[in-house]
């Protein structure tokens, strides 16, 4: 274990390869040590940890200029590579390496430095840049994960409660007017929990100018976070009667980490009732995911005795997220049987899903026997797309003998692509070329 000594003396308790010093602040109150920070002059950021207080919400960093999710790249002395598709380049160190395990939490230390992962599950990091005592950016992290602080020092505060930090988020969100600051101080109090991170969220709903929708959606998206037998209801006014359907949308989505048998009553009356469009769809889509049963009860009337087209077209596709068992008669029905192509075609789509043995058969009748092209032709991608070219039998036939030119074409298509990975495919093309 030599060459582990070596390496964390190399990289150094109070300063990273990448030039940022640590200066851990452990004397006085958590109020006293922000005080302390925010009469530094230049450049610098402040950062402490509060407690993760739920597992079912694990992320990677979210902040001005940072989506949610996970960064990927490769570890020499640093983090360097890309996130997502390559549309955001990152350098960083992870905050477990940087920080020094004495200052992490005075009330419960880690016995070695790096941090170890168990303590690391249960810390979240709130990072704010400051100029001359103005915040710059705010950013919230796994301590697993690598942070880019550019050439700042930062100002370790170590642990606080979670009502303490979101007081200063709070106080740090009424002194700015700048959109993007107010989103980054608003996803970061939403990944806290108590009363002091429900009033604040609840601030930003109902006072907030309504010339800031987005973060009114992150604090609406925050608010099912929380706990508490009043959330379901704050949600469901919010999904009603908000104007913005970016806040009903979010608000929607909050009902996904609510546990009760209230916001499960709720959810289904959402997804069964008369919505805007793309909220109930949102809902039909949530239910299936959380009550299976009732979900499949509930899409078998939409689709058959709601007006709204759209909206019947909606659940005939989100059936596709049931277990098999459950989705297979409601969508074989909604295929063959639907009067509009539309609800058809979009069930099409969910047989294509369930990825399952019986929905090859179901394919091939469809695409042989509806009256509408766009509905055949659904078929046909989906019989593309099924895995270990299940579909190509199918397709060759289309390609040999189907009455519309059009698709016969996309058959042949079909199987030239197959045929550059798949023998058969290319000899059942090759057949189709001497006929």
């Amino acid at each position: 274990m030599r060459w582990l000594a070596l390496l964390l003396a190399l990289l150094g308790p109070t300063s990273d390869v990448l030039g940022n010093a640590v200066i851990v602040v452990d004397s006085g109150t958590f109020e006293q040590r922000l005080t302390e920070a925010r009469r530094t002059t230049g450049n610098i950021w402040v950062g402490w940890s509060v407690q993760r207080w739920a597992d079912r919400f694990r992320f990677g960093q979210t902040g001005q200029g940072h989506r949610n999710g996970y960064w990927q790249g490769r570890w020499t002395h640093s983090w360097s590579g890309s996130f997502g598709a390559g549309q955001s380049h990152f350098r960083g160190r992870p905050l477990s390496l940087l920080i020094p395990a004495s200052a992490s939490d005075q009330s419960n230390p880690p016995p070695t430095r790096p941090l170890n992962d168990e303590w690391e599950a249960r810390r979240l990091a709130i990072l704010v840049a400051l100029h001359n005592g103005e915040v710059q950016q705010v950013l919230t992290s796994d301590f697993s994960l690598p942070v880019d602080l550019g050439e700042k020092p930062l100002h370790w505060l170590g642990a606080t409660t979670s009502d303490q930090s979101v007081a200063e988020l709070d106080r740090l969100e009424r002194s700015h007017d700048t959109q993007l600051l107010r989103q980054a101080l608003t996803q970061a109090a939403a990944r806290h929990q108590g009363d002091q991170a429900l009033r604040m969220l609840q601030r930003q709903l109902n006072i907030l100018p309504l010339r800031h929708p987005d973060v009114r959606r992150d604090a609406a998206h925050g608010l099912g976070f929380q706990v508490g037998p009043q959330i379901p209801e704050l949600l469901k006014q919010l999904i009603l009667n908000d104007p913005h359907q970016t806040v009903r949308r979010a608000a929607l989505r909050g009902l996904r980490w609510q546990p009760s048998a209230n916001a499960d009553k709720l959810l289904q009356r959402l997804a069964a009732g008369s919505l805007k469009n793309s909220v109930q769809a949102d809902a039909l889509e949530l239910l299936a995911q959380r009550q299976p049963q009732v979900a499949a009860d509930t899409f078998d009337t939409v689709i058959w005795n709601t007006q709204n087209i759209r909206i019947s077209a909606a659940a005939a596709e989100a059936a596709g997220l049931l277990p098999v068992d459950l989705a297979l008669p409601l969508i074989r029905r909604a295929a063959t049987l639907h009067p509009e192509p539309k609800v058809r075609a979009r069930a099409v789509e969910a047989l294509a899903r369930l990825n399952s043995v019986a929905s090859l058969g179901i394919l091939g009748q469809i695409v042989t026997s509806d009256d509408e092209y766009k509905v055949q032709e659904s078929a046909l991608e989906a019989l593309i797309d099924l895995p270990e070219f299940q579909g190509l039998a199918v397709i060759a036939k289309v390609a040999h003998t189907h009455p519309n030119r059009r698709l016969r074409a996309e058959a042949i298509e079909a199987l030239g692509n197959m045929g550059q990975k798949y023998l058969p495919a290319r000899q059942a093309l090759m057949t189709l070329i001497d006929v």
